[in-house]
């Protein structure tokens, strides 16, 4: 079954706050997708992930680094998911996660309107709403 869950970020940076859901995907034993609203975005979350947090390492890559189909979290504007991830993260607009396979998980970290995130998802259960503090 997929879980749908909305964050809302209150003191964390969308950097950081995502840095803590990858590492707790990874921790899992799961591989992650981070989709980005545009292709600029993919470089600047590139060099964030590498720099928000100095003492953690994440490793992660995206369509122009050495072999993606091998990254534990990939970074991309699109619908790719070289690696086979079974959690995507969208730092987008959310919308169904189409990506994800019925055991995965889909996260949004932009704000939505609480009247969305109170009805039913497309498998028909209620979206989870969490608070980063």
């Amino acid at each position: 079954m997929t879980e749908v869950s909305f964050y809302q970020l209150k003191r964390y940076s969308m950097e950081r706050a995502l840095l803590r859901l990858l590492e707790k995907a990874l921790q899992a034993g799961e591989r992650a997708v981070v989709r980005l609203a545009e292709e600029a975005e993919v470089p600047l979350m590139d060099t964030a992930l590498w720099s928000v947090d100095p003492d953690s390492f994440l490793a992660h890559g995206t369509s122009k680094s050495a072999r993606p189909e091998q990254q534990p979290v990939f970074l991309t504007a699109g619908q790719d998911n070289p690696a086979g991830a079974a959690f995507l993260l969208s730092c987008q607009a959310p919308r169904p996660p189409d990506l994800i396979s019925s055991k995965g998980s889909f996260s949004s970290l932009t704000a939505i309107p609480k009247t969305r995130w109170r009805r039913p998802g497309s498998n028909g259960k209620p979206l989870k709403m969490k608070t980063m503090t």
